[in-house]
């Protein structure tokens, strides 16, 4: 499975990250709502699958640019009659994952001082992408707190720092990004 650079140019500075089908699915989906099809359309899923096998089985390449997956996708879908959603299709970068875990690991033993340092710097490499998921969110509030269960402490540090990312996107004059944290 090729790799997808994320930049215009196909140059060294670009990001890469692995294809996953759920990111283009969810754009899919994005584009049939505009179509007027409804948040769920049934096939996102099965294109999604269909580019991926396509990448995986006959793509030569070992990179493929976005503008190469929406032609791909596009494609497809208008291969099984839904051109007005291939018109309205357009992708963006696929969201960015910050482990919370990782974060207070990088963090060291200065935990809480370097890990909202480091959480930020984070979100602030985020800046280019729509979507921000964060996940291992109890991992990392468990290694943060030293604890090995859940408590009323840990509670404490998940609602700080939900509040950190939402002043941090504020003051970091991201109004646009949107944030799902995954336990």
């Amino acid at each position: 499975m090729p790799l997808v650079v994320l930049g215009e140019s196909g140059g060294e500075d670009d990001d890469i990250v692995e294809f996953e089908n759920d990111w283009l699915a969810l754009s899919l989906v994005e584009a049939a709502l505009q179509a007027g099809h409804g948040d769920n359309w049934f096939h996102a899923q099965g294109v999604a699958k269909s580019v991926a096998l396509h990448l995986e089985l006959d793509f030569d390449g070992t990179v493929v640019t976005l503008a190469q997956i929406t032609a791909l996708a596009k494609n497809a879908v208008s291969a099984i009659g839904y051109k007005d959603i291939a018109r309205r299709l357009h992708l963006a970068a696929p969201p960015m994952r910050i482990s919370l875990d990782d974060v207070a690991r990088d963090a060291g033993q200065s935990y809480e001082l370097r890990f909202f340092d480091i959480l930020r710097t984070r979100l602030q490499q985020a800046a280019a992408n729509r979507r921000v998921e964060i996940h291992n969110v109890r991992d990392g509030i468990l290694r943060l707190g030293r604890s090995r269960k859940w408590s009323a402490r840990c509670k404490r540090m998940l609602a700080e720092i939900v509040g950190f990312v939402q002043g941090a996107t504020q003051s970091l004059s991201l109004p646009n990004i949107q944030i799902q944290m995954q336990r």
